[in-house]
């Protein structure tokens, strides 16, 4: 009983935290690069990446459905999408065609 509730409920609250804290770092830097108006040394492709795999694990999520999956992306896909557009409004006319 103790391991199905320490399987069942605490690892996948402590991954949904995790998650949130690995989706969530990017943003102060991607402000910073707004307010700097340049990307500077700021890569956006990891930005496009998480973007992208955070909208096929909320997917996955609603398709299983499996909320602990689902719940903790949702926020990941909005901090994804505002990285992504953030970089590439910043990026020059070469880079973003």
């Amino acid at each position: 009983m103790g391991s199905q509730v320490f399987l069942g409920t605490v690892v996948p609250i402590l991954g949904g935290i995790i998650g949130l804290i690995m989706y969530c770092s990017p943003l102060s830097a991607a402000r910073a690069a707004r307010q700097a108006q340049s990307l500077g040394e700021l890569n956006p492709v990891p930005s496009a990446v998480t973007f992208m795999s955070t909208a096929c694990w909320n997917a996955y999520g609603l398709a299983a459905p499996d909320y602990n999956m689902f719940l903790p992306n949702i926020p990941g896909f909005v901090a994804a999408l505002y990285t992504s557009v953030t970089c590439y409004g910043l990026a020059s006319s070469k880079a973003s065609s």
